[in-house]
């Protein structure tokens, strides 16, 4: 029961495409997107992230209050879209995890060199 908050950086234009996308697979209605750079809606929803902590990479709450981030918050996302159900599988086999984090850190890091117009990255 509930949503699953997902945490995005609403002025960094490679992370509102990739919430756009995100809500597009969204077909069961699991997710809820969160703009944390809003203070009013970061009060109400993550009062208790550091901003800092938010700023680094995607963070995503479960209705049970457990929290995941960077690679390991898009790793849970694809069992809940259903467009993302068949990769799924393949992103737990042994090793895949260690490259998707380096990978999803890359991309954080980089994320800022975008605008809302384009990314390179």
């Amino acid at each position: 029961k509930g949503r699953i908050d997902v945490f995005f950086d609403g002025q960094c234009g490679f992370c509102t495409r990739s919430a756009f996308w995100l809500e597009m697979m969204d077909w069961l209605q699991r997710i809820r997107l969160v703009n944390f750079q809003n203070p009013v809606v970061r009060k109400k929803f993550a009062s208790d992230i550091p901003y800092e902590n938010l700023d680094r990479s995607m963070h995503i709450r479960f209705p049970s209050g457990r929290i995941l981030k960077g690679f390991d918050a898009f790793r849970a996302l694809t069992w809940h879209m259903p467009p993302t159900w068949p990769i799924a599988p393949f992103i737990y086999f042994p090793g895949i995890a260690q490259i998707g984090r380096r990978v999803y850190q890359w991309k954080a890091d980089n994320r800022k060199k975008c605008s809302h117009d384009n990314c390179a990255l």
